[in-house]
């Protein structure tokens, strides 16, 4: 099974990325495809918590721009994606990305 802690970085991971994919989708741009991957470095006392998590976002789309990305990011991170809210301030969340046009 996984650790509390895997867990929790996995629906961070997963509630960012459906948030981003709703809220671009929201703004009727076309995203077919979003993924994300998640990596945490963890306090040096073991299970005490993370010290910072590194979140990768690669979108698919013909029109999301690096300014669509930004907004978007900034509104999962103050308001939209319940999970970031839980655990803002407990660490530093870097966010990442890659758009790529779809083919």
């Amino acid at each position: 099974g996984y650790t509390g802690l895997e867990g929790l970085l996995m629906s961070l991971a997963v509630c960012s990325a459906t948030t981003l994919a709703y809220l671009l989708r929201k703004e009727r741009k076309t995203v077919s495809g979003c993924e994300v991957s998640a990596e945490g470095t963890v306090k040096e006392l073991p299970g005490v918590g993370f010290e910072s998590v590194d979140l990768s976002f690669d979108i698919t789309s013909p029109d999301v721009s690096p300014q669509d990305l930004d907004r978007t990011i900034a509104l999962a991170r103050e308001a939209a994606c319940p999970v970031w809210q839980m655990v803002k301030g407990n660490f530093e969340i870097r966010t990442h990305y890659n758009i790529q046009d779809a083919v």
